[in-house]
């Protein structure tokens, strides 16, 4: 993945821990962020750590995951949540297919949990969700 994107993730993970920021919500975005973007230690050219993004991803298929993310707050939502879609948005244009199915997969978790959650319905349907369907389409390997 680029790496003006993995700079944002590294600035926001350290935004995270400034004491201003310090709610749980922001917590597991800064955790989350950290593992989609994290880099194999193992490797000589600094290449993605796959199975953490993958793993990542697998952890943001439910709906409990999200309400974790969403806060009690619209505010919550756009510091926590809103990174972590686009986060996953950009996943979506990775060359990786199996990386772009988990991350579609989250998507797909985030766009029902944000249906049922009242605090963060209209923050996502105006700012989030277009991203998502975008990000979706130009996933889609089956046209």
């Amino acid at each position: 993945r680029p790496a003006a994107l993995r700079a944002v993730a590294t600035a926001y993970v350290a935004l995270a821990s400034h004491a201003d920021l310090q709610r749980d919500c922001i917590a597991v975005a800064s955790s989350t962020i950290s593992a989609l973007f994290k880099r194999d230690e193992d490797s000589i050219d600094d290449a993605p750590d796959y199975d953490a993004s993958a793993g990542a991803c697998a952890d943001l298929t439910t709906s409990d995951a999200w309400a974790a993310l969403f806060g009690d707050t619209r505010d919550d939502a756009r510091a926590a949540a809103a990174p972590v879609v686009h986060a996953l948005c950009s996943i979506m244009r990775d060359d990786d297919a199996t990386l772009r199915d988990a991350a579609a997969r989250s998507l797909r978790s985030f766009v029902k949990a944000a249906a049922a959650a009242d605090h963060v319905r209209d923050i996502c349907r105006d700012d989030l969700v277009p991203h998502v369907l975008d990000a979706l389409a130009l996933a889609d390997d089956s046209r």
